[in-house]
């Protein structure tokens, strides 16, 4: 499946539709929602959405972290400060959301980041 072709068939109100999609526990409820927002998918095409909207949990690789956080690649360190205290922040990947917290305890600063593909 070509996900910008399929991302150029969505509604101009795409982001809407994007953030149910990531709710649907299914492949069925994927196709259903879809459906009621006047696109086809053929199975094939459900099946391969939901796997990149749920793929299995775990860390970003390099490459997909620099693709989120604009990083410069492996030979440069770089980390992302919490904007309310400075302290380093800490990451979770849970696709397509990239969940961002304070690692200070006494902060609490939570954010979150879409990441498209």
């Amino acid at each position: 499946m070509r996900l910008l072709s399929l991302l150029g068939r969505l509604p101009s109100d795409r982001e809407e539709l994007l953030l149910a999609a990531v709710q649907c526990a299914t492949v069925e409820e994927l196709s259903t929602l879809a459906r009621a927002n006047g696109i086809e998918l053929t199975p094939l095409e459900a099946g391969e959405l939901f796997e990149f909207i749920h793929p299995p949990g775990g860390e970003l690789s390099p490459s997909e972290l620099d693709l989120v956080t604009g990083g410069a690649g492996d030979d440069k360190e770089e980390t992302k400060a919490c904007p309310q205290c400075s302290w380093e922040m800490e990451y979770r990947l849970e696709r397509p959301w990239l969940h961002w917290s304070c690692s200070n305890p006494s902060c609490g600063y939570e954010t979150k980041q879409f990441i498209p593909f």
